[in-house]
């Protein structure tokens, strides 16, 4: 169907409702996903954000998306009526009540334990379609009581024209030839101290080896709950090997030439919803090293890395002082073997070298792109509209 000055016009009005003007991996995905579901002539797209005084990092919103803000934005009114309307909410935390009667609820959420609380679970049901980012967060929700029909993944990509290998470094204070990575907030969930155990049992403040650690959240998000006062004493120490702490935020840019400036990315979280900074990493031609039996299990395996091994461990019955399900786990893994991981790297740079060219190849195909295409082929079967 096409207007009467001879272009398309939209056949389905969406409401994107989340964070995008922020640091971190959610309203990343927000931008990606937004930018590219703008650019098809079939979506009405409107986006609903709900931050007030953030800062916008360098790659900001462009200004196409900030003319879809629907604080300044235009709206048809018209085509309101008219055309079948989905809202998508991807925000943290969850909002329980539902949108106007007029739209379809989907909720677009990452978790991160075994199963939900009660509460998230009732406000999931409610909703018309469940739409997650890994095979083992729809596991999860399953397990919690959740219609498989209905719950749906959506994986996550990554920008490979930005995060690639070739670029600018980042300036580390180091002389050390070898450097492992972590990117992320330095939290019990993401397994900091798992990591600086390990690495204090493999190496010594003699090896030629250094640990970068990249916090995230110190002053929002993660306040008052990082792990920055281990990370010191771990620094203090003189029997222990060199880290390096960096607690400032970062663009898209620099964050790519962090990346550059490693040869190992190494996350040993104990529960995460997808572990968008590996992908990142693995774009960037670094090879990893990740817990297995989460997440990452959709995209990463041998060829690329290697996996921690881990066994799950109870939380109890709560999760953020809200009762749960059932009885909920998180992943732990081994320091130990971590250790002998993180040494096995360091002794066997070809396999570094071999493993991260792989890595590379296998980000590619993780993109933007694809992850909008999956976005459209849900809508196309939640409404029945066809979009392509």
């Amino acid at each position: 169907m096409r207007t009467l000055d001879g272009l398309p016009s939209p056949q389905l009005n969406l409401h994107w409702e989340g964070t995008v003007s922020a640091y971190g991996s959610l309203p990343r995905t927000n931008r990606e996903l937004c930018r590219r579901l703008a650019a098809r002539e079939a979506l009405d797209l409107t986006i609903l954000p709900y931050e007030l005084g953030l800062s916008d990092p360098d790659d900001q919103v462009s200004a196409q998306l900030d003319s879809l803000d629907i604080r300044r934005k235009r709206l048809n009114l018209r085509r309101l009526r008219s055309l079948p309307s989905v809202c998508v909410r991807h925000r943290w935390p969850v909002q329980s009540q539902p949108p106007p009667h007029h739209l379809t609820w989907v909720i677009f959420q990452p978790w991160e334990y075994s199963v939900l609380t009660v509460e998230l679970a009732e406000i999931f049901k409610r909703a018309g379609a469940i739409w997650t980012t890994s095979g083992f967060c729809r596991e999860s929700f399953v397990r919690s009581g959740l219609d498989p029909d209905r719950v749906s993944v959506v994986p996550l990509g990554v920008d490979s024209d930005l995060y690639r290998p070739d670029g600018d470094l980042f300036s580390l204070p180091t002389g050390r030839r070898f450097r492992f990575i972590f990117v992320g907030g330095t939290i019990y969930r993401k397994g900091i101290d798992v990591l600086l155990q390990a690495y204090g049992e493999a190496f010594g403040p003699s090896d030629d080896v250094s640990l970068v650690i990249k916090d995230f959240g110190t002053k929002a998000l993660y306040r008052g709950q990082t792990a920055e006062h281990l990370i010191r004493a771990f620094q203090r120490d003189p029997a222990l090997p060199e880290l390096i702490y960096i607690d400032t935020d970062l663009t898209e840019a620099r964050l790519a030439s962090l990346y550059r400036s490693c040869h190992v990315f190494v996350s040993s979280y104990r529960g995460e919803g997808f572990a968008l900074p590996v992908l990142e990493a693995m774009a960037c031609g670094l090879p990893v090293i990740v817990t297995a039996q989460g997440p990452t299990d959709d995209f990463c395996d041998s060829q690329v890395g290697w996996r921690i091994d881990s066994e799950s461990r109870s939380t109890g019955h709560r999760i953020y002082g809200k009762g749960t399900v059932r009885e909920a786990f998180l992943l732990e893994p081994s320091a130990s073997h971590l250790a002998v991981l993180m040494k096995t790297c360091f002794e066997s740079q070809r396999d570094v070298v071999q493993k991260g060219s792989a890595a590379r190849v296998r980000a590619e195909r993780w993109s933007w792109d694809r992850s909008a295409d999956r976005v459209g082929s849900l809508l196309e079967e939640l409404t029945g509209v066809r979009l392509r």
